[in-house]
């Protein structure tokens, strides 16, 4: 779950869910933890995922506003139907279980987008259509869609938890989870100190200065600090004299000489020299 606030978005809770989960009780889990910490919400942007019509109805229940991405279903029916028009519309749809035995009528809005081919100059510049279902919220079109903008942000979060996350084999999903929400946390204390000491003051609203803060440089403090604490490698021992390898064919041969420049324990000398002999072809 994010929250975004003054335009920056911190990760407020990671719930790991299994396939044995209710869609219905992650929400109302999540929820449950938003009351605890005493955040008001002015509305949910929730993923595709969530719209089923038992998360509808709980948070009709509840009170809350809410913009959900709906999947385009149906072949000639269906949510598939409702884009069928020249430009974004607002109008109401049914919704039905797949037995038939539950069944909600919404609000939808209907937005017409365009792919980022101006931007990335790749492909031909096509149209595509985006349902999103509303819920205690009255919006325009256009509206819905600059508002669920921000929610595309959370791809953002994980590109940028990728660079400071910690890797493992392990198959543990304990691990990996760990792993995942401890790059999340992280995060969100460089997204609180950019925030707090890299604005520029200025007559009207401050500024933030992300080129002076980065998140590859706060990667690096993290690696320095690291290394300050538990002190680098930056010798070895060395337990038996080094062999002479011969690589020679006949006579035609060089001698090079090899030094490990590093210091050596155990021994009386600081300086390992060896002669390699070599085809001098190489």
């Amino acid at each position: 779950m994010y929250v975004v606030l003054n335009g920056l978005r911190f990760t407020l809770d990671v719930h790991l869910v299994s396939p044995e989960d209710i869609t219905v009780a992650v929400v109302q889990c999540l929820m449950e933890y938003v009351a605890v910490l005493e955040i008001r919400c002015k509305y949910l942007l929730m993923a595709w995922g969530f719209a089923g019509i038992d998360v509808q109805n709980y948070l009709d229940e509840q009170g809350c506003s809410a913009v959900i991405a709906c999947p385009s279903r149906g072949k000639s029916g269906g949510t598939r139907a409702l884009c069928r028009r020249r430009k974004g519309a607002r109008t109401q749809h049914t919704f039905r279980s797949q037995g038939g035995e539950k069944q909600r009528t919404a609000d939808v809005v209907v937005c017409r987008t365009y792919a980022t081919t101006k931007r990335t100059q790749r492909l031909k510049r096509r149209a595509m259509w985006q349902v999103l279902i509303l819920i205690h919220l009255d919006m325009t079109p256009h509206q819905v869609r600059q508002v669920y903008r921000y929610r595309f942000g959370i791809e953002a979060s994980y590109r940028c938890a990728n660079q400071i996350r910690g890797w493992t084999i392990s198959p543990n999903p304990a691990l990996r989870f760990l792993l995942m929400a401890l790059a999340l946390y992280l995060l969100n204390v460089w997204v609180t100190l950019r925030w707090g000491y890299k604005q520029i003051p200025r007559r009207e609203r401050r500024k933030l200065n992300c080129a002076a803060f980065r998140l590859s440089r706060f990667a690096r403090f993290i690696v320095q600090a690291l290394e300050n604490h538990y002190h680098i490698v930056s010798q070895t021992t060395v337990v038996a004299a080094p062999l002479l390898w011969n690589f020679g064919h006949g006579s035609e041969t060089r001698r090079v000489r090899l030094t490990l420049l590093f210091p050596v324990t155990r021994t009386n000398w600081s300086t390992v020299s060896a002669y390699v002999a070599k085809p001098a072809v190489l």
